[in-house]
């Protein structure tokens, strides 16, 4: 009766051994532990959506944006209005106050580069062109006064070429109004006293969309 215990446990462990080695078995336990782990990724993807960054302070405009202004969080958002994570580049900076919490729209960023810019408010010819945007990059120009006694009429002249447009006025007047209006733009800070003394001489200023 020993005898026969002992052989019957012997044989149920060389069974289990033969079992935890049989390469139907670990392809079975080697598939679930895959579909388990797949499930998991897709319900964590469904719950969380994709990754965006987020402002965790307030950006004023015109500064440049690095990743310790930011956090990743995941969200679930239609379409691309927002910048995604790991998208952010080099230079790039905000056209407006990005505030606390606040995810990073792409409407509202601009590329930039070393050079340092200040902003300043001028008056530029009444019909500014429907195509410039807050945001975006223009040329700046300025247009000599007519005068009589010169033998040869002056020349327009580029101011700057790399100047960003930070406020606007309504839209609806930008077309129709005789009057010079106001407008908020970013300029390099060595084109500042040229631009600076045109503008304080009344010269007419024009923004020019860049093609």
């Amino acid at each position: 009766m020993i005898l026969s215990s002992k052989t019957k446990v012997h044989t149920n462990t060389a069974k289990g051994k033969r079992v935890l080695t049989d390469p139907k078995f670990l392809i079975g336990v080697f598939l679930i532990i895959i579909s388990i782990s797949l499930t998991t990724l897709l319900i964590n993807k469904a719950r969380g959506g994709q990754e965006y960054y987020e402002a965790t302070k307030d950006i004023p405009a015109g500064q440049i944006i690095t990743l310790s202004d930011l956090k990743v969080i995941s969200a679930r958002v239609d379409g691309d209005a927002y910048l995604r994570a790991g998208q952010l580049t080099e230079n790039t900076l905000t056209t407006r106050t990005i505030n606390k919490g606040e995810m990073l729209p792409k409407a509202a960023l601009v590329k930039e580069n070393s050079q340092a810019y200040r902003q300043i408010v001028i008056n530029v010819t009444p019909k500014i062109p429907t195509s410039v945007k807050v945001g975006s990059k223009v040329e700046l120009w300025v247009v000599p006064e007519e005068n009589g006694n010169s033998p040869e009429p002056n020349k327009a002249q580029r101011l700057s070429e790399q100047v960003i447009v930070y406020n606007l006025p309504e839209s609806q007047n930008r077309i129709l109004t005789e009057r010079a209006q106001a407008v908020e733009i970013s300029v390099p800070e060595a084109e500042l006293p040229v631009i600076l003394e045109h503008a304080n001489n009344q010269h007419q200023l024009v923004l020019v969309p860049k093609g």
